[in-house]
């Protein structure tokens, strides 16, 4: 009874937060203050600014997510339809899933005109999910019920910023994307690494995820050493083995990343190749928690040695103080040539206030 009543308690909070947040507008007092408790709950303790030598990774997430400074090519990239044709025009070499359908979801569109829409690939290997969030999927293969349907169109139909206030998502289309499943069996290894302007800092490995089974595990790059620490409290799966595509994996990562100063790569390491999952601008809002708080400080400091963008207080660094990560730095223009995908997005994109 315990559990069922802190259930219900963390579900009306969570309403109200959410109705709180769509009332409030995009401003730094309040995105502090309606992203401070989901901070603070995967912390246990209150922001550090990112000049400070005890900050941590998380620490520069959140005061990066909560003000309005992204750009229109960063906002575009987490549009999951566009992300893949930046991906493929930055790094060739990488394999997207291919898109079969895309829905513009309107305040008029219906759970009806969503399974209309779903009907012609339902039993295929296909998933479907939102373009402009993340945390719902659905298996094409599998059998939807309405309800389950219902309850997925109302949460692709939210605004995301609203949410944990990560300001890169309040200007986003509303879309939702048919796209090939690279998992038949619903369970795949995520490869995610974190990388600023073209060096990759570390790497992350996720098996079964949106499972009970769920584990994880930060590695070191290129020698794919474990690090001694727990994120998110999850725990370290039974038998970690090196990806076979450890070394393509990092080379695309540092193609996509540059001109960002931090972001996360996300990978999927297949039989038929490395493929492409999402760019990543503040993973989990900040909130992931790491059972060494002194691992992630070190991970932070890399960073604003990296990218002083990400700590005000910090002066470029020197050709000597900035760290390898193992392969040869990128040849000028090696990144695709982003201009070329601005005119896409910029009427979608309206410049926050």
């Amino acid at each position: 009874m315990v559990v069922t009543t802190d259930a219900l308690l963390q579900r009306g909070l969570g309403m109200v937060h959410r109705q709180v947040s769509r009332m409030l507008p995009s401003h730094l007092f309040f995105n502090y203050c309606l992203a401070l408790p989901r901070f603070y709950g995967g912390n246990g303790r209150m922001p550090r600014f990112s000049s400070d030598p005890r900050a941590t990774l998380n620490d520069i997430i959140f005061h990066r997510m909560i003000r309005n400074e992204w750009s229109v090519l960063q906002q575009a990239s987490i549009d999951k339809e566009f992300a893949k044709e930046l991906a493929t025009a930055k790094a060739p070499q990488v394999k997207v899933p291919m898109t079969e359908s895309v829905l513009h979801l309107k305040r008029s569109t219906t759970v009806a005109d969503v399974a209309d829409w779903l009907r012609p690939f339902l039993g295929h290997k296909l998933v479907v999910k939102p373009t402009h969030s993340f945390g719902a999927i659905l298996y094409l293969d599998d059998t939807i019920s309405m309800r389950d349907l219902a309850q997925f169109v109302r949460y692709a139909k939210r605004n995301f910023f609203h949410a944990r206030r990560e300001a890169q998502y309040r200007n986003l289309e509303k879309k939702l994307i048919v796209e090939q499943n690279l998992a038949p069996d619903q369970r795949i290894k995520d490869y995610k690494f974190a990388c600023s302007d073209g060096y990759v800092l570390h790497g992350r490995l996720d098996v079964d995820r949106f499972t009970p089974q769920h584990r994880r595990a930060l590695f070191t790059v290129p020698d794919f050493n474990i690090i001694p620490v727990r994120c998110g409290g999850l725990d370290f799966p039974e038998h970690i083995e090196r990806p076979p595509h450890l070394e393509q994996m990092i080379e695309i990562a540092a193609q996509l990343s540059r001109g960002f100063d931090f972001v996360r790569i996300d990978l999927y390491d297949t039989p038929q190749g490395v493929y492409f999952g999402e760019f990543t601008f503040t993973p989990s809002a900040g909130a992931c928690s790491y059972s060494d708080e002194a691992i992630a400080i070190a991970m932070a400091t890399r960073l604003k040695m990296l990218a002083p963008s990400c700590s005000e207080l910090q002066r470029p660094p020197s050709a000597e103080q900035v760290p390898e990560h193992g392969i040869e730095p990128l040849a000028a223009g090696g990144s695709g040539d982003q201009a070329a995908f601005l005119h896409l997005k910029k009427s979608t994109f309206a410049e926050a206030s």
